[in-house]
């Protein structure tokens, strides 16, 4: 792996992925969920939390996620803005480095049933299937049988939720 300073490869585009009609994405937790406040990663913006984001504005929160290694919130807002363009693999990993900078990223509302629903993406099965067994382990195993539920029996992506379920917890 990449020093954390260095910023992850690939591309900024939109275009890297499938559009799925059911994709289950969670938004990110609004300031009247979060007892602190938005983060100021929004004021740096100058923006509401849950704000669209332009190109500028995800370099700026890059920036800002360089100077601060260990925060993971402006990776997390990227995680989402990207998720909202259904940019899957650059979504995957903002949440890879938002876990990077710190394991606290585990505890964003989004991060888990996001990861999930990324698991049922081909190009970044893998990717997020091992950032889920990473970060949460036994933990996810309610959420990965409420997303295994929703899904039609046989499908691709009930497989591949199936597979991880298997890997957290063998029988």
């Amino acid at each position: 792996m990449p020093p954390a300073t260095d910023e992850p490869a690939g591309p900024s585009a939109p275009s890297d992925a499938v559009v799925e009609p059911d994709a289950q994405i969670i938004p990110e937790a609004t300031a009247a969920e979060d007892p602190g406040g938005p983060h100021p990663a929004w004021a740096h913006l100058g923006k509401p939390p849950g704000s669209a984001l332009s190109a500028s504005d995800l370099f700026k929160l890059s920036e800002l996620a360089r100077e601060a290694k260990d925060d993971p919130q402006p990776h997390l807002i990227m995680a989402q803005a990207y998720l909202q363009r259904r940019s899957f693999s650059n979504a995957q990993t903002r949440y890879e480095w938002a876990y990077r900078a710190s394991s606290e990223a585990r505890r964003d509302p989004a991060m888990l049933p996001n990861l999930l629903t990324m698991v049922t993406k081909a190009e970044i099965t893998e990717r997020s299937a091992a950032l889920v067994e990473r970060a949460y382990g036994a933990e996810a195993l309610p959420a990965l049988d409420e997303a295994i539920a929703r899904e039609r029996r046989g499908s691709y992506a009930a497989k591949r939720l199936a597979m991880l379920r298997r890997k957290i917890a063998p029988d």
